[in-house]
């Protein structure tokens, strides 16, 4: 999603740093399912610290998103159509690819061993063909097991629906409106705690009333509206004080995996226990995506080499995220038999999963149609 009038380099560096993020917590959550995993301290040390790393990497997408295209210019039905036939075609494509794989693979092996390379927290169940169609019937309403990294697309699809509605006010408000509307959003962040360690509803919210005081203030929407903020302080706070933007992220990183850490102590803790700190709208997290966003945007780059290269990543971007799981788990598959330590064979098949991710989207983009593949 790159600025059409202006090219930004130090955008692309904060989309690529989103895009590992998104790779590495996908590694993370493959490795957590190597059998030497079980009760190893040393992954469970590392598997944290590197997944607590990944957590800023879908709220930079949407700061990214709300940088480069509010406020929108052009009418509701104009923006609609350009941007939701953008991601709609990859999205309902590799839905359904993540969707039919299982079964295919079934199909051709008889076995579910090849199933759980690609996909490792697939269940002993083996794929039937009424099923398979049955969950590509669902994939209008929801992600299912296989095509749960897919999840982001429903989210985004929501923000470019209220994007046009909330332009008018961005436009018109001046920089105290901004900052109430995003004070507002800021105590919002707190209210996953608040619902997990004080009180189950709050603020008006009940077992028939989930729309409590902060409903509307809440969730992605103020990621995109600090996005815009940003652009148009021009020098937004703390853009050049490393000495307070590492801290914060230091700080916040440490509050994230403690807290993580901490939840991953109980034997019972519940799925959404397990998630707690690493929720998105949180002020933890939201503190780690902002001062990695700030020192991103202090990147200089004076190589037009490197900028090209970016510049294609950026073309490549949505088509890496979509494409990127499948190659996740063949390639930790491989790198297991390596016997290399965990802490080096995180990231490294990160990195590979994204080079190869960009190199077969990049492929793809030369074939005719390739924009309903890829975006």
């Amino acid at each position: 999603m790159k600025n059409q009038r202006t090219y930004i380099p130090w955008i692309d560096v904060v989309r690529t740093m989103a895009i590992l993020g998104v790779i590495l917590c996908h590694v993370v959550d493959t490795v957590m399912t190597a059998p030497q995993a079980v009760g190893s301290e040393e992954y469970t040390l590392w598997t944290e610290l590197y997944k607590t790393l990944s957590r800023p990497s879908v709220s930079l997408f949407v700061l990214i998103t709300g940088f480069l295209l509010l406020p929108v210019k052009m009418n509701s039905v104009d923006f609609y159509k350009k941007r939701l036939t953008r991601i709609l075609y990859p999205f309902l494509f590799w839905s359904v690819v993540y969707t039919m794989l299982p079964w295919i693979i079934h199909l051709f092996t008889q076995s579910n061993d090849l199933i759980r390379i690609f996909f490792p927290y697939y269940g002993p169940e083996e794929p039937t063909i009424s099923n398979t169609l049955m969950e590509v019937a669902r994939i209008p309403f929801t992600f299912n097991g296989t095509s749960y990294p897919l999840w982001y697309v429903y989210m985004l699809i929501g923000l470019y629906f209220f994007m046009p509605v909330i332009s008018p006010w961005l436009e018109k408000s001046n920089k105290k409106e901004k900052a109430i509307f995003l004070s507002i959003w800021g105590i919002s962040l707190f209210l996953p705690y608040v619902r997990a360690f004080v009180m189950n509803y709050a603020f008006g919210e009940s077992e028939w009333n989930e729309f409590g005081l902060f409903y509307y203030f809440a969730g992605f929407i103020g990621y995109i509206v600090m996005g815009y903020w940003i652009k148009q302080s021009g020098r937004f706070p703390f853009q050049k004080k490393f000495w307070v933007t590492i801290p914060v992220f230091v700080l916040s990183f440490w509050v994230t995996y403690e807290g993580y850490h901490f939840m991953m102590l109980d034997p019972n803790v519940t799925p959404e226990g397990m998630e707690l700190f690493f929720l998105f709208c949180t002020p933890n997290v939201m503190l780690m995506t902002y001062a990695l966003f700030v020192m991103a945007s202090n990147v200089t780059i004076r190589s037009e080499a490197i900028n090209r290269v970016l510049s294609t990543l950026s073309r490549c971007g949505f088509g890496i995220y979509m494409v990127h799981y499948v190659f996740i788990g063949p390639i930790d598959y491989w790198m297991v038999k390596t016997g290399m330590p965990v802490v080096i064979h995180i990231p490294l098949c990160t990195l590979l999963v994204f080079v190869v991710s960009w190199v077969f989207v990049y492929a793809l983009s030369h074939l005719p149609k390739h924009k309903f593949i890829i975006g």
